[in-house]
């Protein structure tokens, strides 16, 4: 992630030196480790390293590390069937530096063009989805504006009395779907466009890892058709 320290470990010869930029290293035990600071600018940090021993300096090796920030993504999934359109809401680059225990999202649309209606107990469809199985609790609901709707889930860990620690969920940078979510199409038109209006994601200690504030919002959308 930007803006985050990370270790390169290289490992050459011992009695070697390696030289990481501009800082140089003893080897110790075939290893010699770095501290970096990776930039705010999103893309890939090229390093360059060699290795400093009594033949000489060896030729430059590049090393780049890819500069991400997590995010949360809206798509929709296939094409409308009997009129109703699916959404998929996914967390991306949520490193293994990222671990958490809760997520709640807001998504908003046009009162007049789509509705939400809850299947009963349970969620739609939750199989895969990050909050499926034991230990794990969610909900989907739809609140009811002058002009939009808003689509809120909420899923969280928890523990039982008595029970083992549970442990937060860690994702280690692999995309994962947070939500399926089954929209009927009130509207003749063709589209119309999804927002994601909010999010905020917990650790186990109730701090907020990420957040993705009301003064950005419909920073994500998505036109469904």
């Amino acid at each position: 992630m930007k803006n985050q320290s990370v270790t390169v470990v290289l490992t050459a010869e011992a009695g070697s030196k390696i030289k990481l930029n501009n800082e140089t290293k003893d080897v110790v035990n075939g290893e010699a480790a770095f501290t970096v600071t990776v930039p705010s600018t999103l893309g890939v940090y090229r390093l360059h390293a060699v290795t400093i021993n009594s033949a000489g300096t060896s030729a430059d090796k590049e090393i780049a590390i890819e500069v991400v920030e997590p995010k949360v993504t809206l798509s929709q999934v296939g094409v409308k069937e009997n009129n109703q359109i699916m959404l998929k809401l996914e967390m991306e680059n949520f490193l293994e530096a990222l671990p958490f225990y809760a997520v709640q999202a807001h998504v908003a649309y046009n009162k007049a063009d789509l509705n939400y209606e809850a299947p009963g107990a349970g969620l739609p469809s939750d199989d895969g989805t990050i909050f499926d199985g034991a230990n794990s609790a969610e909900t989907l609901t739809q609140e009811v504006g002058t002009t939009e709707k808003q689509l809120i889930f909420a899923g969280t860990r928890y523990e039982t009395p008595g029970s083992s620690p549970v442990p937060p969920i860690n994702l280690k940078g692999e995309t994962a779907t947070l939500l399926f979510a089954p929209l009927t199409v009130t509207t003749s038109a063709a589209s119309t466009q999804v927002k994601l209006m909010y999010v905020k994601v917990l650790d186990k200690d109730g701090r907020t890892v990420y957040e993705l504030p009301v003064s950005a919002a419909a920073s994500a959308a998505v036109t469904l058709n």
